[in-house]
Formats: C-alpha cells, structure tokens, sequence
C-alpha cells in the first residue's frame, strides 16, 4: 500500500550501512581473536556460486550480474527483477540448484532485524506497508532488551528465488498477518516483464498503489439507512476498492483487503457521519465567528487529520478516500 522509502530517501549511506552488517571483522574475546564463522562462509559461498554455470547462465540474460556479495545485498528491486525474471527462464533443475545455495536468512535474521531496528526513523512509518491496519516498531523493556513488533516480508519469497534471501530491498517491514497468514511464500504477481514487476515492489521508487487504488464504502439497501445516522447501521454498508491497475489489485487480494477492512467499517462509517454533520457550511459559520487557529483547532478535534498524518497512524489511506468525497 505504501512506498517503504519516502521521497528524498538517502540511500547511499542507507546501503553503506547494511554492507557494512555483512562485513568480516575481527573481535576480541578475551586474549583470543575471532572472525564471524558465518560471515567468512557466505563470502566463500558468494565466490564459488560465480563460477557455476547456473550463474553463468543468468549472466547471459541481464545487463549485468552483482560482481560482489555486497554487491547482491543492495540489488535495486528493478534489478533483483531481472535476474528474477532470467532465474525464471531456467529449467526446472537449474532452479533447484540455484535454491541449494546456503543463504541462510535464519542465521542472519537477528543481525538484519538490528538493521531495521538502529535505522527505523529513516523509514518514518509505524504500520504495516501492506494494510496500514497493524502497528510495525519496537519497544525496549527495562533491562535494555529489544524487543521487535514487526516482521520482514521476503517480497519474492526465498523459497522462489534463494538468491535474493538476505537482499535489503526484498525486505518489506509488515505485521505477522500479513507476512504469514495473508502472504506465506504465496506469489502469484501474473507480470509479463522486470519493469512491470517492479512496480509491484514497495521498496521501488516505481511503487504507486496509493494513486492507483481508491476506498470506496456503499450502502447495500439504501432503505435501510434513510434519516438515520449511518453509524446505527453500519452493518448494512459493503466496502469495496476502485482500481486502475490490475497489479494493485492483485495485491489487494493477496493481502485480502477487503476482507480485513470489513470487520473496522463502524469506524469508517462513524467518520462518514462526521462528515455529514460537520461539513463545510458548518465551518464557514464557525471561521466567521472564530478566529482563524480556534476554527482549524476545531476541524482537527472532529477529524483528527493532522493528528493521524503527523502520528503515522492506521488507516490513512481509506480515511483520505473518505475526505475525499466529502471536500472535492
């Protein structure tokens, strides 16, 4: 639903950082030293995968292949689309072997969710990329552990493509429901090409399901809801989402929306009735007796915009459609 990256997003230092999570350094333990065991293993495994004539194979088919392993963990996503989209035009064992690579996202789990965790207010958003409906962020507890409320959705699921399993763009920040019970390792995407699908990933800067999906709420019996607050019968209204691209709406049924979105509609309707009874001639009336800051104070006490905006809160997308409807 959301872009993960806001406009003028430094990804440079951005990407420096993540490389450097992945780097082989040398600790002190005590009079010893040591290096990351698992480090030293997944550069090797990097090294020697160049070589295989899977590899090769996909060489052959895009413009140009990561020369490095840090090269790989900051693939762009319309870059991980095309050597997606070459992976996908192996056969079926020359799949197998490229998903026999030991990327191994269980070993590095901890280290990436630090990741996130040390650079979340470059994010600056507190829900779910997917729905908007669940919280994603973290909390410390009194002895300084901690503790994560979110997960990391693998966009092309690792159990697609191994290749893109410890890749900081295939990485979505989403809430449990989304990640594991709407999503799984399900990908079904019918895109034609690396562009196409790239527009698909929320970590692109080509990602754009807010302009291409609108909210709308409708009344099943209009009988049932004549002079009455619609609140008092909420059940009787459907929701439903306006889409002018087929992609979006694909993802929209992957992450079941709608269904989601049903069981907050005496909310939704409560704001509808908001906007009925408050609407602008009643704030006309208001700013002519008001000051100017009193009025405004008084819009946002009913509606409660700048609060949700400023606060990342859920829902933002369906109450803007609401607003919409109402002051255009």
């Amino acid at each position: 639903m959301y872009k993960v990256y806001p406009e003028g997003f430094d990804f440079t230092s951005y990407e420096q950082k993540y490389k450097d999570a992945f780097k082989v350094r040398i600790t002190k333990a005590g009079n010893n030293y040591k290096k990351d065991q698992n480090l030293i293993d997944l550069h090797d495994v990097f090294t020697k995968i160049q070589n295989w004539p899977e590899i090769n194979k996909i060489k052959s088919l895009v413009n140009e292949f990561p020369a490095t392993l840090e090269d790989l963990l900051v693939l762009r996503p319309i870059e991980i689309c095309e050597i997606y989209f070459a992976f996908r035009k192996l056969n079926q064992n020359e799949q197998n072997t490229i998903n026999s690579i030991n990327f191994d996202y269980d070993i590095f789990k901890s280290r990436i969710f630090k990741f996130f965790i040390n650079n979340f207010d470059q994010i600056n958003v507190n829900t779910c990329f997917y729905c908007d409906i669940n919280f994603i962020n973290f909390y410390k507890t009194q002895i300084t552990e901690t503790k994560k409320q979110f997960n990391l959705d693998h966009f092309i699921p690792k159990e697609h493509c191994k290749l893109f399993a410890l890749c900081l763009y295939n990485f979505v920040p989403s809430c449990s429901n989304c990640n594991s019970g709407s999503k799984g390792s399900n990908f079904s995407y019918t895109c034609s090409t690396a562009s196409e699908l790239a527009t698909t990933f929320p970590t692109s800067d080509t990602y754009d399901w807010i302009n291409n999906m609108k909210f709308k709420i409708f009344p099943k019996n209009y009988d049932a809801i004549a002079d009455l607050l619609y609140s008092e019968n909420y059940q009787n209204f459907g929701i439903e989402l306006d889409s002018s691209n087929k992609l979006y709406e694909e993802e929209s049924k992957i992450f079941e929306i709608i269904p989601k979105y049903q069981f907050f509609m005496k909310q939704f309707i409560n704001q509808i009735d908001k906007y009925r009874m408050y609407d602008k001639n009643f704030f006309n009336l208001f700013v002519q007796k008001l000051p100017i800051g009193k009025a405004a104070f008084l819009y946002e006490s009913i509606f409660n915009d700048e609060l949700r905006g400023f606060n990342q809160l859920p829902f933002k997308k369906i109450y803007k459609d609401i607003k919409d409807i109402f002051e255009n």
